[in-house]
């Protein structure tokens, strides 16, 4: 499995699963955000591989699936935290196309000039064969 073919898996996982009305912004993609109402960002960093065999192209690769969910300013954390429920609960604990999430880690950023922000990640690895 390809880098590629993770990404496409992970992305195609959301997708599916997904099902709420709260705008996405994909990487390398820009929206135009809602002034009153929820919106996140969706990414994947990494994976890093590291080999299972010396001699032997076969690697596990660990990543994080991220969310950032953003909430107009005084609008309390209700909402915001019950999006990260639902996003954080697709992919929490699961097996897909050999892709094993581990839990989720959830942080509150804050408030900025306009959005209070809740960041989560969630762990994943995958075996890799070239």
């Amino acid at each position: 499995m390809s880098f590629e073919t993770v990404r496409q898996n992970i992305t195609a996982r959301l997708n599916t699963n997904y099902v709420g009305s709260y705008p996405i912004e994909w990487p390398n993609t820009e929206i135009v955000k809602p002034k009153n109402d929820l919106w996140f960002r969706f990414g994947i960093a990494g994976p890093d591989e590291d080999r299972n065999e010396i001699g032997r192209a076969a690697y596990t690769a660990i990543g994080l699936i991220q969310f950032q969910v953003f909430a107009p300013k005084n609008t309390g954390v209700k909402k915001s935290m019950e999006l990260m429920d639902t996003l954080t609960g697709i992919f929490r604990n699961t097996t897909f196309n050999s892709i094993t999430c581990d839990g989720a880690s959830i942080t509150v950023v804050g408030l900025d000039e306009a959005w209070h922000q809740t960041n989560a990640i969630i762990p994943f690895e995958v075996d890799l064969v070239y």
